[in-house]
């Protein structure tokens, strides 16, 4: 107890010097926190926004299904038994037959994933999808729903006819008519330009493909993987050898690499602020060291122990650290709770942004482990230390009484 009231007086002896030393851990922290938040934020939204466009958390295919590959062929008898082992469990499970199709108007064409959907299940999981009025009387049989960017190039509107062409089972062309009955958007400019929408029994009916479809997306109850959901798809992966189960890491590479490896990233952000911490505290120590020196050979001199002495900058740098560390964790909530409380605003590059999938309004995100990474502030404050404690810790107190 002793030392530390020692330790705390001789912090503030200099408040000048405390105080910038301090202030620099602050800033480099809240920086570091800051820029872990943001990286968190961005990933935590491009994943969100994946599952709210509608790829939910597994995904069921045929046996031969190649990502990327929407073809006819590709198709599995719809299992209704296992539809409802998912909705018991609060589970979304949404049926869906997707195909490559050309969709053309009096005035252009486009290239596009012609989806069939159940909209009573599919509009659980297209959360994502904004200024939009879809409803069930708009995807009603020989209805299509546009993306408004995909409307604007095709030059229509709702309630035009466009026409899809695509192959079907037999790889022989077909070709049906639909009405524009609504259009949406999302903050993915890449989904708006590739999807379309019609009912999945108009989809099944002009391919001959009745009761079969090409994916059944599963989004369990509150977006969470539990033991109940692993154990209803496991069940029936093992039962059912004529399809596939890919759960979203496996349809998210890039993604999830993206996720596991940015902490090793952010570990050199981390290691930069802490040798600046490092040097600042080393520099910090040394002056007080050379200032305090003929004090040291007085307290050695009247008794008190080298071991004492080191524990006392120590504990000096220590203080040090943790008050720099405890304002810039308060620096960053402050930016986050204050200043942004509702995301950053990035509408200026809305555009950008919509390419690789994020919305304007970017939210921060910390976790335990960015908290728990803070504490390498103190630690480097201390190691900061070491070099000076240790000198003054072996210094001869006649030495020390003697310096000028």
């Amino acid at each position: 107890m002793m030392t530390l009231r020692l330790a705390w007086r001789n912090v503030w002896r200099q408040k000048r010097r405390s105080l910038v030393a301090m202030l620099a851990i602050v800033i480099g922290g809240a920086v570091a926190l800051f820029t872990d938040a943001w990286s968190l934020g961005m990933i935590k939204q491009m994943i969100q926004l994946q599952v709210m466009l509608g790829q939910g958390l597994a995904q069921v295919h045929a046996p031969d299904w190649v990502q990327g590959e929407f073809a006819a062929q590709q198709t599995f008898v719809r299992d209704r038994n296992f539809e409802r082992d998912l909705q018991n469990i609060h589970a979304v499970a949404a049926p869906s037959l997707t195909v490559e199709a050309m969709v053309s108007s009096s005035y252009n064409s486009a290239g596009l994933l012609v989806k069939g959907i159940e909209f009573a299940t599919q509009r659980q999981l297209n959360s994502a999808l904004v200024n939009t009025n879809i409803d069930q009387d708009t995807l009603a049989k020989g209805t299509i729903v546009l993306s408004q960017s995909t409307a604007e190039l095709l030059g229509v509107r709702i309630g035009e006819r466009v026409v899809v062409m695509t192959t079907g089972l037999d790889s022989s062309l077909v070709s049906v008519s639909a009405i524009v009955s609504a259009l949406y958007s999302s903050h993915s400019s890449t989904y708006n330009a590739s999807n379309a929408f019609v009912p999945l029994s108009d989809l099944q009916t002009s391919l001959h493909a009745t009761d079969r479809i090409s994916e059944l997306t599963v989004l369990p109850a509150e977006r969470k993987v539990t033991s109940a959901f692993e154990r209803v798809m496991r069940s029936y992966d093992r039962e059912n050898k004529n399809v596939k189960i890919h759960m979203f890491d496996d349809l998210n590479p890039m993604l999830v690499y993206q996720r596991d490896s940015y902490r090793e990233m952010m570990w050199i952000f981390y290691a930069i602020i802490g040798l600046a911490v490092f040097f600042g505290i080393a520099n910090a120590m040394s002056m007080a060291v050379i200032e305090r020196t003929n004090e040291i050979g007085v307290m050695k001199a009247i008794g008190m122990q080298p071991i004492a002495v080191f524990r006392m900058f120590i504990t000096e740098s220590l203080i040090l650290g943790v008050m720099g560390m405890s304002g810039a964790i308060g620096l960053y909530f402050f930016l986050d709770l204050v200043v942004f409380p509702n995301g950053i605003d990035l509408s200026a590059f809305s555009d950008g942004l919509s390419a690789f999938g994020l919305s304007s309004g970017m939210q921060l995100h910390v976790d335990a482990e960015s908290l728990l990474n803070m504490l390498w502030l103190p630690l480097c404050a201390v190691a900061g230390t070491l070099p000076p404690a240790i000198h003054v810790a072996r210094m001869n107190s006649l030495e020390a009484l003697r310096y000028e």
